[in-house]
């Protein structure tokens, strides 16, 4: 199964072409180029590209409005991608055999990882309540291939994937917790970002906190804002015994979290009766958040006056506090 899938309609969907000497040839129409310079490629053997997903996704819609997760994931297999985005074509001639090349890949790229929704479901793809939503990317859940039976073949919105994966190893947490005999569990939510306001050739734009990528403006501030938020939860304090163990099969993040192992160390070793934690949104799980935010960045760059999103680097933490009753002596 594919990390990264695309939802596309069920008419969009790729099929075998019935002459298979036809060419495919993607129009691309990129904002600040003139329409009749737009890119026509010729690709041989047009039955393995010629669908008509590759042809709505970056024909018929601006390869501008495709997912940023997906063109991200694109350019990070072949950064020279980038350049399809770039605000200064002038230095290229029409028809730029390069510039024909990556459209090629893109094209290919977009149809590689596109599926429309009863493809999703007869592949056994799982997604949450309200999913998949055509024109969206997913990403993987990252223990589907780890023993996990509740997120068996599950796909999270690539738009919310640490958000959602945080909440869910918060909500991990306090099981553990709960399960290793806590009495009071205090959990305070902090939320940062960092935005950049930018003009460049009179237009506004918002671009996150981006490293490189190519994103040159004209002049900048910075701005910086954050808030708290605080949970407490009173427990009476499940029963824990000076033999009581943790039952590790029941806990489905555990083994990738150092600090959660170090609690059950001291718990189950030490009688621990207090312990703090912090979770961050961003882990090793976590996608490629700076390249994205490079990407919706450039974009917004280029295409100010297409109304993209705006791009703000964005973090939450978790600082969790827990005490823990007394640990039961045997009788």
């Amino acid at each position: 199964m594919l990390d990264l899938i695309y939802i596309v309609e069920e008419q969009f969907v790729p099929y075998a072409a019935k002459n298979d000497d036809m060419a495919y040839q993607p129009n691309f129409t990129m904002p600040g180029r003139d329409a009749g310079a737009a890119a026509k490629l010729e690709v041989p053997g047009g039955a393995a590209i010629a669908t008509a997903v590759a042809t709505t996704a970056v024909s018929v819609l601006n390869p501008f409005a495709l997912p940023t997760a997906l063109i991200a994931s694109a350019v990070l297999g072949r950064p020279s991608l980038m350049s399809l985005f770039a605000k200064n074509h002038t230095a290229k001639p029409e028809g730029d055999p390069a510039e024909l090349e990556e459209a090629r890949l893109l094209a290919s790229y977009v149809q590689q990882h596109s599926i429309s929704r009863s493809q999703a479901k007869a592949a056994g793809y799982c997604f949450q309540p309200g999913h998949p939503v055509v024109g969206k990317a997913y990403r993987k859940h990252p223990l589907t291939d780890y023993p996990n039976p509740e997120n068996g073949n599950l796909y999270i919105p690539s738009d919310s994937y640490d958000a959602i994966l945080l909440e869910e190893r918060e909500s991990e947490l306090i099981k553990l917790l709960v399960h290793l005999g806590a009495t009071k569990i205090t959990i305070t939510k902090k939320t940062s970002d960092k935005s950049t306001r930018t003009v460049s050739g009179g237009a506004s734009v918002q671009a996150g906190q981006v490293a490189g990528g190519g994103v040159n403006y004209s002049s900048s501030s910075e701005r910086e804002a954050g808030s708290l938020d605080t949970r407490e939860f009173s427990l009476s304090g499940r029963a824990w015994g000076v033999d009581s163990k943790v039952e590790r099969d029941s806990f489905f993040w555990l083994s990738y979290e150092p600090s959660w192992k170090a609690v059950v160390f001291a718990r189950e070793h030490g009688g621990c009766l207090s312990a703090s934690l912090e979770i961050k949104e961003s882990t090793s799980f976590s996608t490629d958040r700076n390249l994205e935010l490079s990407v919706k960045a450039k974009l917004a760059e280029v295409s100010a006056q297409a109304g993209l999103a705006d791009a703000v680097a964005e973090e939450k933490t978790y600082f969790v506090r827990a005490e823990f009753a007394p640990v039961r002596q045997n009788t």
